[in-house]
């Protein structure tokens, strides 16, 4: 990678800010469903309407969020969305089996909400946070790089966040 990319603190700032996130939507992926089947019993249709509500947010408020996006601060509304997401995900991760599963579904929509803001947001706010036109690419490739490998790491980390070791045998 270029050296000019990792020079600007600002950018490693977003990086590490952005490859926590990414590793926090990859691991709740597997880890919601997971809670709600292993800790809460929850339904089929439970974990259905859990599914749903995880992308719904996308279907319903990507254009309105995308509309505020190009009005308002790109950087604020990172910021914005990361102070909404990491509190509601704390309480799920706290609250677990106390949680009901109407309780984890209105997290997980409100959760999806301000990642489709965070999402937004951060696809216009790299290049501002480079110092050259050139510099994108290696930006890009830095940011995409660590998406891959939270994809990768993730879903198997929120499974074994949830996992319960299986009964002893009879």
């Amino acid at each position: 990678m270029a050296a000019g990319v990792w020079a600007l603190r600002r950018f490693r700032l977003f990086w590490a800010a952005d490859t926590i996130s990414a590793a926090g939507g990859a691991l709740s992926a597997v880890a919601l469903p997971l809670l709600a089947i292993e800790t809460l019993h929850a339904s089929d249709t439970e974990v259905g309407v859990l599914r749903a509500a995880q992308t719904l947010p996308f279907l319903l408020l990507a254009i309105p969020i995308g509309l505020l996006a190009d009005r308002v601060s790109r950087r604020r509304l990172l910021l914005a969305a990361d102070a909404v997401r990491v509190p509601l995900t704390l309480t799920i991760a706290l609250t677990g089996a106390a949680i009901p599963v109407s309780g984890l579904v209105t997290l997980v929509f409100a959760i999806g909400t301000a990642t489709i803001a965070y999402e937004v947001a951060y696809l216009s706010a790299l290049p501002e946070l480079v110092a050259a036109p050139a510099d994108l690419p290696a930006a890009n490739r830095a940011v995409e790089s660590a998406h891959a490998g939270a994809t990768l790491v993730g879903p198997a980390l929120g499974g074994a966040l949830v996992w319960r070791s299986p009964p002893p045998r009879s």
